[in-house]
């Protein structure tokens, strides 16, 4: 496998669980709108993944899945980071959620 394969990876990776934390955040705080495209987004990028993964079990690239599983956690990492941070300003900018939390936790 070359570097374009493990690019590939970590991009996926990158958009797989960047979108699964955002729709983590979504069904958090109600956000109903994005959920459609979240779940699209994640189904396409699981496929990716785990067909990659696949095929380098079957052809038994030992240092291709630890590559793999590096190239992974990058991606996956810096996903959940930007996921958050996207988040949090979306929040800001006056989100449902703020009303909800208010309404919630008096005081």
């Amino acid at each position: 496998m070359g570097v374009s394969h493990f690019l590939l990876i970590l991009i996926t990776s990158f958009a797989y669980i960047g979108t699964k934390a955002f729709q983590q955040l979504n069904v958090m705080h109600d956000y109903r709108k994005l959920v459609p495209l979240c779940t699209t987004i994640m189904v396409f990028c699981e496929v990716m993944i785990f067909g990659n993964i696949a095929v380098e079990a079957v052809e038994g690239d030992i240092w291709g899945l630890t590559f793999t599983i590096v190239a992974m956690s990058v991606g996956a990492s810096s996903g959940a980071l930007l996921s958050m941070t996207m988040h949090k300003r979306m929040r800001k900018n006056g989100g449902k959620d703020e009303r909800v939390r208010h309404r919630s936790h008096p005081g």
